[in-house]
């Protein structure tokens, strides 16, 4: 029997279903798109949500931590001996700061960081204290030590206090290193009367250097006749220099790396 030849008809239809097929995934493709896309936002917000709940759980972490160090100090330099912390802090104030203190008025003390066998250094020394006024007292006293003596005493900063400072010690020293006048106060490094901020220093639209200007100072003395034109053109660029009496001196920002200081 003769099979039956295909008709225009017939490839119009098949190809008419194909396309509608087609279409019908094409569209449950675009649903699950879209299905998938709305996951995705959900997720990104939920992520959002969680990111900024930790953002407030960390500050309020680091609230209360300031409040448990407002009323501590940390003692370096001071012997460590078998007497354990607590007598040590109490002789440190008493013998060396020579502030009578009874021992319930120190809440708490330990050393920070593991002891090690032979150790010269001696472990910094924290000391928690029950009146502010104790410890703004500590601090004052503290101040009247021997240069020499190797032993100082600061606040007791929370991590992320130490990490700013760290950074605001960093470009202290490279400003002073260049004769500027520089200081830090209230977490502010002051450099010939401008203010910048730990924030500010990390940012990178920060300028790139800090400008003072210094006397020269220039030997004189004779000159030899045999130097070449591009010594005698420096000897009269410096002589132009030490003429107007004045030169720049920079600093150039390079925070350092950031170090954690981790307690046990």
């Amino acid at each position: 029997m003769a099979e039956k030849p295909i008709s225009l008809e017939d490839i119009y239809n098949l190809i008419t279903n194909s396309n509608t097929e087609l279409k019908g995934e094409i569209e449950q493709l675009n649903k699950n798109i879209t299905e998938v896309k709305k996951e995705i936002e959900n997720t990104n917000n939920k992520f959002k949500e969680i990111e900024e709940e930790n953002k407030t759980l960390k500050n309020k972490l680091n609230v209360l931590e300031a409040k448990l160090k407002k009323y501590s100090v940390v003692a370096y330099g001071i012997n460590e001996e078998d007497k354990g912390a607590a007598e040590e802090a109490k002789e440190f104030i008493e013998q060396k700061l020579e502030i009578f203190i009874e021992a319930t008025q120190i809440r708490d003390s330990y050393r920070i960081g593991r002891k090690v066998e032979n150790q010269k250094k001696p472990r910094p020394l924290v000391i928690e204290l029950l009146n502010y006024r104790t410890k703004q007292n500590i601090l004052i006293k503290s101040k009247q030590l021997p240069r020499g003596s190797g032993v100082f005493v600061t606040n007791d900063y929370t991590k992320e206090e130490y990490e700013k400072r760290k950074v605001l010690h960093a470009h202290l020293k490279q400003a002073r290193q260049a004769n500027n006048s520089a200081y830090i106060k209230n977490n502010k490094l002051y450099v010939n009367g401008d203010a910048y901020s730990y924030e500010t220093l990390q940012q990178d639209e920060l300028p790139e250097t800090f400008t003072v200007e210094a006397t020269s100072k220039f030997e004189t003395g004779h000159r030899s006749t045999n130097n070449n034109s591009e010594t005698k053109r420096g000897e009269k660029r410096s002589a132009e220099e030490a003429s107007s009496g004045k030169q720049k001196i920079l600093v150039i920002h390079q925070g350092p790396k950031l170090r954690s200081n981790s307690r046990p």
